[in-house]
């Protein structure tokens, strides 16, 4: 399975992008490009995903293993997948059974929407 970091740095050299110009392109640290492409930091948050899938030209879920994010929300307890599923998914028109793209954007959007 390849790995956020595998990825990443891949997307990055099929455009052409040093770390600095990404880095610059989503309002981060070349550190922490560095970190994300050396392993170092796993978890970037929804909206950097998000940003990287943009400036990379590459959906969202290119940077998730199909299985991870799926195989996390159903590791959950019940009552927080019901709750993911009646907050986020159900009201973006996707479930924990649609395109795995498509709930990524579901919770992009979600938390990118006003409170």
């Amino acid at each position: 399975m390849q790995t956020l970091a595998t990825l990443l740095k891949a997307a990055r050299g099929e455009v052409g992008l040093t770390s600095d110009q990404l880095a610059d392109s989503i309002h981060v640290s070349r550190t922490y490009i560095s970190n994300l492409e050396n392993g170092k930091k796993l978890n970037p948050s929804m909206e950097v995903i998000a940003d990287l899938s943009k400036v990379l030209g590459k959906p969202v879920n290119y940077f998730f293993g199909s299985s991870e994010v799926i195989g996390f929300i159903h590791s959950l307890p019940r009552d927080i997948q019901e709750r993911i599923l009646s907050t986020v998914l159900e009201p973006h028109g996707t479930s924990l059974d649609g395109d795995e793209s498509a709930i990524l954007e579901a919770f992009i959007a979600y938390f990118r929407s006003p409170k």
